[in-house]
């Protein structure tokens, strides 16, 4: 029989930062990474955390993450924007998106920014805490990242989305 193993939150964050910077991450990219791992572990979203490390390994290895990568804008025109993850950690891209879209809420009053070729980006509660945090309402939709699409939008011909993109 098994036993648990139980770890202080703090020591665990550190790990994780700690092992993310050893696979190429700035100190400030790793202690997002990690943050918002143990804090999906925290909050009761325990496959959306610590356990997607070695999975985030895997990545960096076959090259679909890239450490330390900047997300940019690759298109801006008033309320809306469009941005290049570039292969960044999820979290890091989705985090610089959410970013863009507060600052452009709250300039035009609505914003609509997307942001594409990055890694699986994590909660979403996350994001939607950020904007809230803000003083914004967000709708936050996701393709579910590397998932072979298997529905077709309505009225679609062709399978373009993952079951649940919201």
């Amino acid at each position: 029989m098994s036993e648990n193993l139980y770890f202080q939150p703090h020591i665990l964050s550190q790990a994780v930062s700690e092992l993310c910077q050893a696979a190429g991450s700035p100190e400030e990219e790793a202690a997002l990474v990690s943050g918002r791992l143990l804090k999906a572990d925290l909050t009761g979203h325990p496959s959306h955390g610590i356990i997607r490390i070695p999975s985030y390994m895997t990545m960096i290895g076959i090259n679909w993450i890239k450490p330390g990568a900047i997300p940019e804008v690759v298109y801006n025109n008033g309320p809306t924007a469009l941005m290049n993850g570039h292969r960044s950690y999820g979290q890091v891209g989705a985090e610089k998106a959410m970013g863009l879209a507060i600052q452009k809420a709250l300039e035009y009053g609505i914003a609509g920014v997307g942001i594409n070729n990055l890694a699986h980006i994590g909660r979403l509660a996350d994001y939607a805490n950020t904007a809230s945090l803000a003083g914004c309402l967000s709708l936050i939709f996701t393709s579910c990242g590397g998932v072979i699409p298997m529905v077709a939008p309505f009225e679609g011909l062709a399978r373009r989305m993952a079951t649940n993109p919201i």
